[in-house]
């Protein structure tokens, strides 16, 4: 009975492929319905924009009072005539300093500046993701691949043999360990590993029970 709560997990797994990984991620979804120009200049723009609240030292969500604070002091720092002299970086520092502070300290410019950041962030990681989708595409395309299947092909009838010489409940304690250790090292993006998780658990409190 127990075995039955890994069926949809395994289902999830089943039919998830290496080409379609990332494709329920949003940022899949959002490149497949613009032109290829028009994705690609937006990316392009989204990982221009410059982390204002990195060039305050702050963080995002700060308040207008740690802004200001944060400029007065910044602005003492790097002033390009503090030091009595003119400094071409000092006063290219200076200006991007001032241009944070004008730009978080305005209500709307804010808005428009923290949703092109989380756009910014969110192209971040599709370039993530779709680098660690192409490298997996790679290696279950070539020999890893076919020693993977192999492997998990002598699990599968390694289980099986195991659940009919020990019966059903012994088969179910001795193993729950064994899933415990290898679900830790699942990456967050596979498909069904959260209800593999699940099936796991419930499975180890049906055996305890």
């Amino acid at each position: 009975m127990a075995l039955r709560t890994f069926g949809p997990a395994m289902q999830t797994w089943a039919t998830a492929r290496p080409s379609n990984v990332a494709a329920g991620w949003a940022c899949a979804s959002s490149r497949q319905s613009r032109p290829y120009s028009t994705a690609q200049k937006d990316d392009s723009a989204s990982a221009d924009v410059d982390n204002l609240y990195e060039t305050l030292e702050l963080q995002k969500g700060a308040s207008p009072e740690e802004i200001k604070a944060a400029y007065r002091r910044l602005a003492k720092e790097c002033h390009p005539d503090s030091a009595g002299r003119r400094d071409e970086a000092a006063a290219e520092r200076f200006q991007k300093i001032n241009h944070a502070h004008n730009t978080l300290l305005h209500v709307g410019l804010r808005r428009m500046y923290d949703l092109q950041l989380r756009r910014k962030e969110a192209f971040e990681r599709c370039e993530r993701i779709e680098n660690a989708e192409s490298w997996l595409t790679k290696v279950l395309a070539g020999p890893a691949g076919t020693m993977l299947f192999a492997a998990s092909l002598g699990v599968t009838t390694a289980t099986a043999l195991m659940l009919g010489t020990m019966g059903g409940e012994a088969f179910l304690r001795a193993s729950n360990s064994l899933l415990w250790d290898m679900a830790r090292y699942l990456p967050d993006w596979l498909p069904g590993k959260w209800q593999i998780i699940s099936a796991i658990r419930r499975r180890g409190e049906t055996a305890d029970g």
